[in-house]
């Protein structure tokens, strides 16, 4: 079995990223967690595009894939018209 390698770079969060969660969404904390989530797997990937399913989510944050989709039709309301988050989000 081979172990993993850990993640050396830390996950940064631009206060003004931060700041448009926190002003934009109602609990921005589920968007947070799913950011981060997304950005880790990204790191393990060794990659800058994530190649995460709803599925993958689900097991991963233990979350109900309604919960998913619906954070995800929110943020792309207000935070990807300007490219701004990962089209996943």
């Amino acid at each position: 079995m081979q172990t993993e390698q850990p993640i050396t770079e830390a996950i940064v969060i631009h206060p003004y990223l931060y700041q448009k969660f926190m002003k934009q969404v109602k609990n921005f904390h589920n968007l947070m967690a799913l950011y981060i989530f997304y950005i880790y797997n990204a790191q393990l990937q060794k990659t800058n595009q994530i190649l995460a399913t709803d599925e993958f989510v689900h097991k991963g944050l233990g979350w109900g894939l309604e919960k998913i989709k619906k954070i995800h039709q929110k943020s792309k309301k207000r935070f990807n018209q300007k490219g701004n988050l990962p089209a996943k989000l």
